[in-house]
């Protein structure tokens, strides 16, 4: 499921204006366009499947966020730059995908 949901949010970057996707929750997701915010009508099917793409981005890039690791900025193969951060690093995992520049 992880996949499908990478690929969602990978879509909303395609869009001409789109710069970065705030991933705050499942059930919570913006995408900053060049002059405003906006509320995804994507969901996750709670925090496991939000642990799970965390998981996922992370593998591709080869790195692991764990609680050793709590914060990790990386580079995907595509450009696509991620942060994703956990508790203790945050009360819940966050994660902020921007595309390349």
């Amino acid at each position: 499921m992880s996949e499908n949901v990478r690929d969602l949010i990978f879509q909303m970057l395609d869009e001409p204006q789109a710069l970065r996707v705030y991933i705050n929750s499942p059930e919570e997701i913006y995408l900053e366009k060049q002059d405003s915010f906006e509320l995804s009508t994507l969901k996750l099917n709670g925090s496991a499947e939000l642990k799970a793409l965390v998981q996922l981005l992370g593998r591709e890039a080869g790195r692991v966020l764990s609680t050793d690791e709590p914060a990790v900025h990386f580079r995907l193969k595509d450009g696509k730059r991620v942060a994703a951060f956990r508790p203790p690093g945050s009360t819940s995992p966050l994660v902020f995908i921007s595309k390349e520049k």
